[in-house]
C-alpha cells in the first residue's frame, strides 16, 4: 500500500495498485530465482548475490509480458525504486550497522 500510495505521479498515473503488486510480486520471484530469497527449504547462495535494476526489470517487463501484461521499464524501474526508498525509510536496507 506504501509503494502505491508513493510511486511518481507518472507512474501513479499509469498503474493500478493490482499492477504495482503484480510487479513486486515478479521482482520476488526473480529474487528466489537468484537466490537471494526463499523459505529456507532450498539451497543457499555460497557467496555473495549481486543482482542489478536493469537485469531485474528486463526480467520483470518479460515475465510480465509472458503472462499477457504488458509494462513499460520505466515503470517497473518507478515501482522498484518506490519499494527501496520504503525499506530505507524503516531500515530494512542500507548500510550495515557496527
Amino acid at each position: 500500500d506504501w509503494v502505491v500510495a508513493h510511486v511518481p505521479d507518472d507512474v501513479a498515473a499509469t498503474l493500478t495498485s493490482d499492477d504495482v503488486r503484480r510487479i513486486l510480486e515478479l521482482q520476488l520471484e526473480y529474487f528466489d530465482k537468484k537466490g537471494v530469497s526463499g523459505n529456507g527449504s532450498g539451497p543457499h547462495a555460497t557467496g555473495p548475490v549481486v543482482v542489478g535494476g536493469a537485469e531485474a526489470v528486463a526480467y520483470i517487463v518479460d515475465r510480465a509480458a509472458a503472462t499477457g501484461e504488458a509494462y513499460l521499464p520505466e515503470q517497473v524501474y518507478g515501482v522498484l525504486e518506490t519499494q527501496i526508498a520504503y525499506l530505507r525509510s524503516i531500515g530494512a536496507v542500507g548500510p550495515q550497522s557496527d
